[in-house]
């Protein structure tokens, strides 16, 4: 089926779309839906107009936060960055330059070794790096790897251990955030965008429709126990309903429990 769709209601200006049978019956679905929240009847270009305004203006909404975690996170990542740095200065004194991949090369990453050093690892590229500026430096003369010496590597190996003790984040050892860095000029530099990206990780958003009336539900619920804070009567954490809402003591008042809103309280069996 093909639909055309009058935009702003101007004949001129159309757009068409290809539909399959499931996108009729999803569109006929919808259109009863806004019918019964709106009481207006929906036709085909109403409806996914009414579906795309609501895709492009509804904002996943924010109710739920690891301030803890949040915390441990900075520390972390600020920990990498000054351990990196002491590295990355090391390297430099030695006359190699190595980029926050090289380094990470140097690491295991499973449960077992990780953050590691493999310090053969580490004496190989360092060779390899001082055996290439030989060369450059002295492009008449013949070289072996034999040739190339290496210089006192105590401090560097040193600051590479060092990195095993980077601060864990809610009880678990996640290691360094490679992804949360960049070198430039010398420097180690923390990127933002990817630091929110592990963030991320101990926050929780209400996306869908579903998740937005649970959350509603809950701030309901929520704001109504605010009123037993201060109660010398009643402990906060006494109310605190297991998976819908808790008392945080750093707001100082109820909030919605993340497994409500997103997973919910009825464990779902399948057969």
């Amino acid at each position: 089926m093909y639909i055309c769709i009058n935009i702003n209601g101007m004949k001129t200006s159309r757009i068409g779309l290809r539909t399959s049978k499931t996108d009729i019956m999803n569109l006929e679905k919808a259109a009863k839906r806004l019918h019964k929240q709106t009481g207006e009847k929906q036709n085909t270009s109403k409806t996914i107009r009414t579906a795309v305004e609501l895709a492009a203006n509804q904002e996943p909404e924010l109710f739920f936060c690891n301030r803890v975690a949040l915390r441990q996170v900075d520390t972390n990542i600020e920990a990498g960055r000054a351990m990196l740095q002491t590295i990355i200065d090391q390297c430099q004194t030695i006359g190699v330059p190595v980029s926050i991949d090289e380094i990470q090369s140097w690491y295991g990453f499973g449960r077992s070794n990780l953050m590691v050093k493999n310090t053969e690892a580490i004496r190989e590229m360092l060779m390899s790096k001082l055996f290439d500026v030989q060369r450059i430096k002295y492009p008449g003369l013949q070289f072996s790897r034999d040739n190339v010496l290496i210089p006192d590597l105590t401090e560097l190996m040193e600051a590479a251990g060092k990195l095993i003790y980077i601060p864990e984040v809610a009880y678990r050892e996640v290691g360094v955030c490679w992804n949360c860095y960049q070198v430039a000029d010398g420097k180690v530099i923390i990127l933002p965008e990817q630091t929110e990206l592990i963030k991320n990780q101990f926050r929780a958003y209400a996306t869908t429709p579903e998740q937005r009336a649970k959350l509603a539900r809950a701030k309901t619920l929520c704001r109504a126990l605010d009123a037993f804070v201060g109660d010398k009567d009643v402990q906060p954490e006494k109310l605190n309903i297991i998976g819908l809402c808790y008392f945080d003591p750093e707001s100082g008042r109820y909030e919605p429990s993340d497994q409500y809103i997103k997973f919910g309280l009825t464990p779902k069996f399948k057969l």
